[in-house]
């Protein structure tokens, strides 16, 4: 017979592991949607307007590996943008965006912009969060480094964002009101073992991941305006450039994989 002590000790051993163990509920992780960054770029804006579009993306992949969040893809943004009939050159203020992150049902939007350095020297990326039910910006975060390191950069950034939400009202523990049990339309509820944002796999800094970035984020516009052909052609080209570039990989086969859209 077990002594009752050791079989104390065996409960609180079990609850506790079940505890560990136990994913967030769907309802107590709140919904983040990342807008398209602004173009700061004050010489050859042109040149680095397509990087609105591949900013936001890449903060989407990396904010979806925090099981915490529950982070809206860019196709229902893109969806939402082009029912309001927002070009990727308009700039949106706070009350429109926080007018699509209801129409997103999210409870954080995340607005930011970059500034490039002519001569592709440094890079400053900015994010701010604004609390859609209240309509105030809740923190921001700044940062800048190497072009080159673009991946390394928008990871560090995804990072220090998905700490500062996690803390804000409506987040793990503090479920937001009205907020439906199972995970929004279009949104990715992030992997279930809860496991941290990961950094081992980041590639090595270089020149090509900046120009793959730039690629890529031609290839998205591209796809936005129904060129199929061209998105398909630009993708490649960033996988030709960075070969491991495993984003540009899923959109190119997710693009091909979709019927061609007749002319008729």
């Amino acid at each position: 017979m077990i002594p009752l002590s050791a079989r104390r000790l065996a409960t609180v051993l079990i609850a506790s592991a079940l505890s560990v163990a136990a994913p967030v509920p769907a309802q107590n992780r709140p919904v983040v949607a990342v807008l398209y960054f602004d173009n700061g770029a004050l010489v050859r804006p042109a040149d680095y307007a397509p990087l609105s579009k591949g900013m936001a993306d890449m903060l989407i992949t990396e904010l979806s590996g925090n099981a915490k969040l529950r982070v809206v893809e860019r196709d229902r943004l893109q969806a939402i943008l082009d029912e309001m009939k927002l070009a990727e050159s308009d700039k949106v203020d706070r009350s429109t965006a926080v007018r699509i992150g209801r129409l997103l049902n999210a409870r954080h939007l995340l607005t930011g912009g970059y500034v490039v350095d002519p001569k592709e020297k440094q890079m400053r990326l900015d994010v701010r969060a604004i609390d859609v039910e209240t309509s105030e910006i809740v923190f921001g975060e700044t940062l800048s480094g190497d072009p080159g390191n673009v991946f390394g950069l928008v990871n560090d950034l995804a990072q220090r964002v998905s700490r500062r939400v996690e803390k804000l009202p409506g987040s793990a523990g503090t479920p937001p009101p009205d907020t439906p049990s199972t995970p929004t339309k279009g949104s990715t509820p992030g992997p279930k073992t809860g496991a941290p944002l990961q950094t081992a796999a980041l590639p090595k800094p270089g020149p090509d991941k900046f120009r793959a970035v730039m690629l890529l984020s031609r290839a998205m516009i591209a796809q936005d305006k129904g060129k199929r052909d061209d998105a398909i052609a630009l993708y490649k080209q960033a996988i030709d450039v960075y070969p491991d570039y495993t984003r540009a990989k899923v959109l190119l086969a997710q693009l091909e994989a979709r019927p061609r859209r007749s002319s008729f």
